[in-house]
């Protein structure tokens, strides 16, 4: 009734590429089916399965039921989500999969790790090394003290969704 029930999207990654980057009209008709599928059942649950990790932001517009744009979340759509976090390139992807996972809207398994080995070595870093791993470190300091403001804003409409990674 009204699009209820639940979608599985097995091999979902073969949607990604439905924002067309290239500005040649190659976006995926895969994408754009699973778009209108989700679009006609406004009700249902969709589950997305894939083994393919999405490696850059453009590649997760198939997915909006996660919740990380749209109504009641900072990025009122996809091209927003894509562009203020798009800056941060591999970072923001990862960051993006530490939230996720915080909420419960991503697991993903391993490769079995048996018989393998490994090895501690310590390494001496460059003083150009050391300035960037500093820079990068204070970076993430104040991204977390920035969170926690915009988390406790009277304004913030994200109460439901706080973020379990965020040190108290």
């Amino acid at each position: 009734e009204e699009g209820s029930g639940l979608i599985c999207l097995d091999e979902a990654h073969k949607a990604k590429n439905l924002i067309d980057t290239t500005k040649h009209g190659t976006s995926s008709v895969t994408g754009h089916c699973i778009a209108e599928l989700q679009r006609s059942c406004p009700k249902a649950r969709v589950l997305y399965a894939t083994a393919t990790a999405a490696v850059e932001l453009r590649n997760l517009a198939y997915m909006p039921r996660l919740g990380l744009w749209g109504p009641s979340t900072p990025f009122q759509s996809f091209e927003e989500f894509c562009t203020t976090l798009g800056r941060e390139g591999l970072a923001g992807m990862e960051m993006i999969n530490m939230d996720m996972k915080a909420l419960g809207l991503y697991s993903a398994r391993s490769l079995s790790w048996h018989e393998t080995t490994f090895e501690t070595t310590c390494v001496t870093l460059s003083p150009e090394q050391r300035q960037l791993y500093d820079t990068a470190a204070d970076f993430f300091v104040s991204m977390a003290e920035r969170l926690r403001y915009f988390m406790d804003h009277p304004l913030c409409t994200l109460e439901s969704r706080r973020r379990r990674w965020l040190p108290a």
